[in-house]
């Protein structure tokens, strides 16, 4: 299972060699139970204290096994919705680095198994 450490919007740190945690200011959980499934919505605010947009930050929650990711959003501190559209990840990860190069803001969500480790 992942650790608790690794989860949230983490990013490496200017020397290289740390990962920095954007704090959690906020979290919300509306759970709509039907039987034996659950409908969970989880809502998380960071605080960004840079006076930059964070480089290359990744947001890290694990999952638990029999759980599944059907939909994700991020509100950006400008007030911009960014939704979260499912690719096959060969071709998500080529999309997200062709527009890192580019300049253009982005974001990739990737399933990672309880049984991988994090780099």
């Amino acid at each position: 299972m992942t650790s608790p450490a690794l989860s949230g919007v983490v990013y490496g740190s200017l020397n290289g060699t740390d990962l920095v945690h954007l704090p959690l200011e906020e979290m919300r959980v509306d759970a709509l139970i039907v039987d034996i499934s659950v409908r969970v919505v989880l809502t998380q605010v960071f605080l960004n204290n840079l006076s930059s947009p964070s480089p290359r930050a990744k947001y890290v929650f694990p999952v638990p096994s029999g759980a599944a990711v059907c939909a994700f959003q991020m509100c950006t501190s400008d007030d911009r919705l960014i939704i979260g559209v499912a690719k096959e990840k060969n071709k998500a990860s080529k999309e997200h680095e062709e527009a890192v190069l580019e300049g253009k803001e982005t974001a990739l969500v990737e399933w990672v198994s309880d049984d991988s480790a994090y780099v």
